[in-house]
């Protein structure tokens, strides 16, 4: 978890430009054609002083269409390529590294944020002095309301509740489905999907934990926030469009075992307590069984496809490609 050096310009101990309102970092990997136009609106945001591209190893075609995608953000965006993929994390702790603005925003590439939302998470953050981040509403291509919005830290019972299917306030940490509020309200926590942290907030609390590869990063943070006095702030007049998963879909049995994993390691840094010592080989074995169950169906399925494709019986109907003379 990097401390950064306090707020400075490049060139040395010169004040920041006050109209470099927001830093924004992006990290990606893999990310499709989305991130393009993810880069379009942030690049015509009048309160975006910087766009930080900070890519994890993505393959060549993908960082050739970033280097583009960049440029034609009119000088605001720049690509930052890493060697390896460390994980989200790892990837935000980059780009906070290079920031200095007093205002950070970290958004996921396939979150399309509406004209004018940057602002207004901006404004309700610097009207409460007693809050260190701020987060808009996500929306699905419906405009419903996405999970992860505003929610609790979760506990055990809700990841038992999440896992088997139960919904309600006492088994669900997201608040999905509950009343909209109307005004900026306090929130345990927020997605680290479209995330905006004053810069001295963090640079009292520390990065992003990068023992998190993928998921719960987020809810550490948000957690690590608190620790510290700050609140966190749920913003519904923000809004952003989050096409979920676009760079994750062709590994989703890797990204399930990252969730399950995370779960696992918040759970041991968050719930420190007799009982959750005593009881932690009975958790970690029930998240492993839930994460073998999800999984295995889908794999069988798969075998299932591969074998049908492949079989004798199947190849022996195909036409063949060869031409033979008459």
């Amino acid at each position: 978890m990097p401390t950064l050096a306090r707020t400075e310009s490049p060139r040395g101990h010169e004040p920041v430009d006050p109209t470099a309102r927001v830093d924004v970092i992006v990290p990606t990997h893999d990310s499709g054609e989305v991130a393009r136009e993810c880069l379009r609106r942030l690049g015509a945001d009048p309160r975006v002083g910087r766009i930080l591209v900070v890519d994890a190893a993505s393959r060549p075609e993908h960082v050739v269409a970033l280097r583009r995608w960049c440029r034609e953000c009119g000088g605001v965006a720049e690509l930052r390529p890493l060697r390896r993929n460390r994980g989200f994390a790892a990837s935000v702790n980059e780009g906070l590294l290079a920031t200095t603005s007093p205002f950070v925003l970290i958004l996921n590439p396939d979150c399309l944020v509406a004209p004018g939302a940057i602002g207004v998470l901006v404004d309700a953050l610097e009207a409460r002095a007693d809050c260190g981040l701020a987060g808009g509403l996500l929306l699905d291509e419906h405009g419903r309301e996405q999970r992860g919005s505003r929610r609790d830290l979760p506990g055990r019972r809700q990841a038992i509740g999440r896992g088997v299917g139960l919904r309600g306030a006492g088994w669900d940490f997201d608040h999905l489905g509950r009343p909209m509020p109307e005004a900026p309200v306090r929130v345990p926590a927020i997605s680290g999907a479209f995330m905006l942290a004053r810069r001295a907030s963090i640079e009292r609390v520390g990065g992003l934990d990068e023992r998190f590869f993928l998921h719960f990063e987020d809810l550490e943070w948000c957690a690590r926030f608190g620790d510290h006095g700050l609140g966190i702030l749920f913003v519904p007049q923000a809004t952003a469009l989050h096409e979920q998963g676009s760079s994750s879909r062709a590994r989703p049995h890797f990204v399930r075992f990252q969730k399950h994993r995370s779960m696992l390691l918040f759970d041991r840094l968050r719930w420190r307590s007799a009982w959750h010592r005593a009881t932690r080989p009975l958790f970690v074995a029930a998240v492993w069984t839930a994460f073998v169950l999800s999984t295995a169906p889908r794999l069988l399925r798969r075998a299932a496809r591969i074998n049908s494709a492949t079989s004798p019986a199947r190849t022996a109907r195909r036409p063949s490609s060869v031409a033979t003379a008459g």
